[in-house]
């Protein structure tokens, strides 16, 4: 599987997967003395879309963004 098709929404990554890269991600982000990643615009506008508008149209924006399928972009914003 490629390495971006594991960072996909609904992505058949599994869960072991998932934690040994996100081991090895911060492992990097500590030797490189990174603390603190802020967050994207693209997640705090789709966390302000689903506090004031709903978790639909923050869905729909997101698909707006990524050109993702429903399921992945409702995956995505489920996981804010």
């Amino acid at each position: 599987m490629p390495l971006f098709q594991l960072f996909q929404p609904g992505s058949a990554a599994s869960g072991p997967q998932l934690a040994r890269i996100e081991r090895k991600l911060d492992a990097v982000l500590a030797a490189l003395g990174v603390s603190d990643i802020p967050e994207s615009p693209m997640d705090a506008e789709l966390r302000r879309i689903r506090s004031e508008q709903g978790p639909i149209q923050a869905i729909k924006r997101c698909r707006e963004l990524t050109g993702w399928g429903l399921s992945e972009a409702k995956d995505y914003v489920e996981s804010l």
